[in-house]
C-alpha cells in the first residue's frame, strides 16, 4: 500500500533554503507545486536503509533539479513546466545500483506526485 501524505510546503520557501543548506543563491526557485504526494512501499524502503530524504528529492523536483534524466526527458520536462500543465514532469535520482534509484513522476494535472523506484514506475 502507497503512503499518502500532505506535504509541508514550506520548504518552497526561501528561508527553507537558507536555514537548512544556506544556499538560497545558488540554487533555483521552485517551479511548480506537486499536488499530493505517494509514496510507494519500494521507494519508503529505499529512504529506510539510505541516507536519502524524500522531502530532499521532493524539493529539488519542483526546483527543476532532475537529476539524471536524459536531455530529451529534461527538455520535455522544461516544456511542461512553460505550459503549466498536460505532461508529465519526471526526475530520476540514481542511487548505488537500480535497488537505490528513486523515480519521481508529477501527473501533468499536477495534482498527484509520486515516488517510487524503477521497478514499480
Amino acid at each position: 500500500m502507497a503512503l499518502e501524505r500532505d506535504v509541508d510546503w514550506s520548504f518552497l520557501d526561501a528561508d527553507y533554503w537558507q536555514q537548512k543548506y544556506g544556499l538560497v543563491d545558488r540554487l533555483r526557485p521552485p517551479l511548480f507545486l506537486p499536488g499530493r504526494v505517494v509514496v510507494t512501499p519500494g521507494a519508503r524502503a529505499v529512504f529506510d536503509v539510505r541516507p536519502i530524504d524524500v522531502d530532499d528529492l521532493l524539493s529539488m523536483h519542483v526546483c527543476g533539479l532532475w537529476g539524471d534524466v536524459s536531455d530529451e526527458d529534461a527538455d520535455r520536462n522544461r516544456a511542461a513546466v512553460e505550459r503549466h500543465g498536460g505532461d508529465a514532469i519526471v526526475s530520476v535520482y540514481l542511487g548505488n545500483g537500480p535497488q537505490f534509484t528513486v523515480i519521481i513522476r508529477t501527473e501533468g494535472d499536477r495534482s498527484r506526485t509520486t515516488v517510487c523506484t524503477p521497478h514499480e514506475y
